[in-house]
């Protein structure tokens, strides 16, 4: 039995070993594809290296401690009288732990060195190390150290302190097991062999627990290592410098513990007393100390203190998701502008009339809508591009262009034909490679459709598509080429799938959706949700790359997380036809783009590669600008005494009825306008965090954040309203549009409401000046009428 769950054993582990080696195989034909094959063996080399050292390093390690423990029980021996296991059954009983031990060592093993392999980034960034001259004010290192350094050093401690600990439970376990649980009692300690084991295994931690005090206090600055009550006067005054005695002391216990077991006698009781010595230091110095410390001294002169560090974080803030270039701005407009450049409509709308409208059956779904400015009948029109996409393993079509500021004849939106405008027409409309939204929106699928209930129509829609397509070698240039038996023998183990075997008359693709696509080449960057473009004819998705850390000093972190830097270093661009994946860099200040740059060259363009056409539909990033109005309202637009008091500015939730199910609601963040030929983005903020009324949410506007991309770099300005600026109490029915937009001094909405009983849409304007407002409604109603508009 013993013979045959060795064999088993093996086998499983030679299967997975293998079933590794052709994933890796497979997916290097996916890079040498698209022409990235250099990076992939970059990157399994790296990763190779790092599962070998990993793997290496915690084998010789446990090898060590478990020969010496077996070595020790060895020389312990026990009288048949005292054992509770017959000696017999202990050797039957050890046959079976020998296979389990083994079998757990070896997934330790392999745990240890896969660890090792997922943090292959932060050793390139070791590799790419460059001094950027910037110098933080409290150590006086330079910020290189903190982006690309401190991530490896923190990566290297944890995994030598788990190894640690490892290794002292397994010896413990083992011990307890021989000596203790083996015995009736009459030898209730562990062997004086085993303790002087044990204690020099504590003391070990209690070592690299020392050396972990200095890199807690390199973390300190960091959001990585911020305390719990926030990096302010008492942490990095108090808690700072205790650093260094909590250090000494678990230097000290360490010796101490390792001299206790050296004692002949009352070793364990030495060792409690060691141990209790150092968690009572902690105790008073990390915790009791610096809390007495700000509550008798820092708060009553809170004031005084705190101003100083305020700045130095808001500098560092600035730099790190660079809203260092925020100004104030006075947008001036006049109402042609405004009727071509202020959206009627929401994405939200659009994606589910969309869904109703132009899916063309059930095996297509209509993606999220994006604002966007094309070239139309020879005048620059703003309009809203959505993806038809296919469900399932299908293929999508064409792209859906609808005019963002005017209403068709029968009050509904304008949607452009590309049978009459041949600038919306695709050369190429199949979008085989898509956002991968196969999901339809939760309003869509309250009513039903063809009386299907919703929940069996949500699981038709959401259906788990297989990891790859088959597509025609005939039609399509593109694609892996299954001629070959043994690379279909390969392809059909990955897959698990045995009808690959016979497609060698087809071409396989996979990694279809685009965002993972971009992430098999730089899987270093978190990437934005994808934008359509049409491009010369072509279908191309525009998606942000942005380069974030944890361990850049002194900065804020962005509001509920630990990101405390952020840039849009790169844009990926991704043929929707034939899959093909470019990277331009964008933000050439950016330090992590930077090094990535240096690593991996053949992989980013230069901005000025990038064509024309393509930069026109470049928009600043929704995610860089959420987190840029967040700490710009936080931390950069209120004053010192403002943050102290804790009254900063609230983004606004501008709540909204969905049509079709008034019993839903959704929070309107930033809202998007075209000025200057660029499309910019707006965040309204409020001094107020409660509102009275939730349904009506009548609330008052304070200030706003404008944010747009010029030449690849993102610019900010902020306006701020003279007098508070209420906004509209919403109607509980039927209106789902609501835009805004700053001209001069004044905020305007602008708003569409659908009306019941088939009747054309209303869209209106409203402003917070009362006398403005008058004679604008008076206008709009001349225009409108409720007639609809061309």
């Amino acid at each position: 039995m013993r013979r045959f769950l060795r064999s088993f054993l093996w086998l499983v582990c030679a299967f997975v070993l293998a079933t590794k080696v052709v994933e890796w195989t497979t997916e290097a034909w996916f890079f040498e594809e698209l022409g990235y094959f250099p990076v992939f063996r970059r990157l399994m080399l790296m990763r190779g290296a790092l599962f070998g050292s990993g793997t290496a390093f915690s084998a010789l390690l446990l090898w060590l401690n478990l020969r010496h423990a077996k070595r020790v029980v060895a020389w312990q021996r026990i009288i048949p009288a005292q054992r509770l296991i017959p000696l017999h059954d202990k050797r039957i009983l050890n046959r079976f732990r020998r296979f389990w031990a083994s079998a757990a060592l070896l997934f330790l093993v392999i745990l240890s060195g896969s660890y090792a392999a997922v943090h292959d980034l932060v050793v390139w960034h070791t590799l790419a190390f460059e001094n950027t001259g910037i110098i933080d004010p409290i150590f006086g290192r330079d910020l290189a150290f903190y982006l690309f350094q401190l991530p490896a050093l923190n990566f290297l401690w944890t995994f030598v302190f788990i190894l640690l600990w490892m290794n002292l439970l397994l010896v413990a376990l083992i011990y307890a097991y021989e000596d203790v649980w083996q015995t009736r009692g009459r030898i209730s300690t562990i062997s004086p062999e085993g303790t002087r084991h044990l204690s020099t295994l504590v003391a070990a931690l209690l070592l690299w627990k020392a050396l972990g005090y200095r890199l807690s206090a390199w973390n300190m600055i960091t959001a990585r290592g911020e305390p719990l009550g926030g990096l302010d006067y008492t942490a990095l005054h108090f808690r700072l410098p205790i650093f260094v005695p909590l250090a000494v002391f678990a230097v000290l216990a360490a010796l101490a513990l390792w001299r206790a077991s050296r004692l002949k006698a009352n070793e364990t009781r030495a060792a409690r007393r060691v141990l209790l010595f150092w968690a009572g230091a902690n105790l008073f110095l990390g915790t009791l100390v610096p809390l007495s410390i700000e509550n008798i001294y820092v708060k009553p002169r809170r004031d005084i203190f705190a101003p100083t560090l305020l700045e130095q974080r808001r500098e560092a803030t600035r730099t790190a998701f660079s809203i260092h270039n925020v100004r104030e701005a006075d947008f001036r407009a006049d109402w042609n502008d405004l009727e071509s450049n202020v959206p009627l409509w929401t994405p939200e709308f659009l994606k589910t009339y969309f869904n109703r409208t132009q899916r063309r059956g059930d095996d297509f779904i209509i993606g999220s809508a994006h604002f966007d400015r094309y070239q139309i009948d020879g005048a620059p029109r703003t309009v809203f591009v959505a993806p038809r996409e296919a469900t399932g393993n299908g293929i999508g079509n064409d792209l859906i262009f609808c005019d963002a500021t005017k209403i068709s004849l029968d009050g509904q939106p304008l949607i452009y034909d590309a049978a009459h405008f041949p600038e919306v027409r695709a050369g190429h409309p199949e979008i085989v490679f898509g956002s991968g939204q196969t999901e339809l929106p939760p309003d869509f699928l309250s009513r039903g459709r063809n009386a299907i209930p919703d929940f069996w129509q949500r699981q038709a829609v959401s259906a788990e598509p297989t990891p790859y397509s088959l597509i025609s070698s005939e039609k399509y240039q593109f694609g892996l080429n299954l001629k070959p038996f043994w690379r279909r023998f390969l392809l059909s183990w990955r897959f698990f799938d045995k009808r690959l075997l016979g497609a060698q008359n087809q071409k396989l693709i996979w990694h279809r959706q685009v965002v993972e696509r971009c992430k098999q080449i730089a899987p270093y960057f978190v990437y934005g949700e994808p934008r359509p473009a049409l491009l010369q004819g072509r279908i191309v998705w525009l998606i942000a790359a942005h380069s974030v850390a944890d361990s850049y000093p002194l900065a804020f972190a962005s509001q509920n997380s630990k990101i405390n830097y952020l840039r849009t270093g790169a844009v990926a661009v991704v043929d929707a036809y034939d899959g093909g994946v470019q990277f331009f860099a964008l933000d050439e200040s950016d330090c992590l783009l930077q090094a990535h740059r240096r690593l991996f060259p053949e992989i980013f363009q230069d901005f000025s590669l990038m064509p024309t056409d393509l930069r026109a539909h470049l928009a600043l990033s929704p995610l860089q600008f959420a987190a840029q109005s967040d700490l710009w309202a936080r931390v950069l637009a209120p004053s010192p005494d403002e943050i102290l008091q804790k009254k900063p500015l609230v983004p606004t939730s501008l709540r909204q009825a969905v049509p079709w199910n008034n019993t839903q609601t959704v929070a309107q963040a930033a809202t998007p306008f075209f000025a200057a030929h660029n499309l910019h983005w707006i965040q309204l903020f409020s001094e107020e965090t409660q509102f009275s009324d939730e349904k009506s949410l009548s609330t008052p506007v304070n200030a706003a954040l404008v944010g747009e991309m010029t030449n690849g770099q993102p610019q900010l300005r902020f306006w701020r309203a003279k007098n508070a600026i209420s906004l509209p109490q919403i109607p509980e029915k039927g209106l789902f549009s609501f835009n805004s937009v700053l001209i001069g001094d004044e905020l305007l909405m602008r708003g569409v409401q659908i009306p019941f009983l088939n009747r054309p849409l209303y869209a209106f304007w409203f402003s917070g000046k009362s006398g403005f407002q008058q004679d604008l409604t008076a206008l709009i109603a001349a225009k409108w009428s409720g007639k609809g508009r061309n």
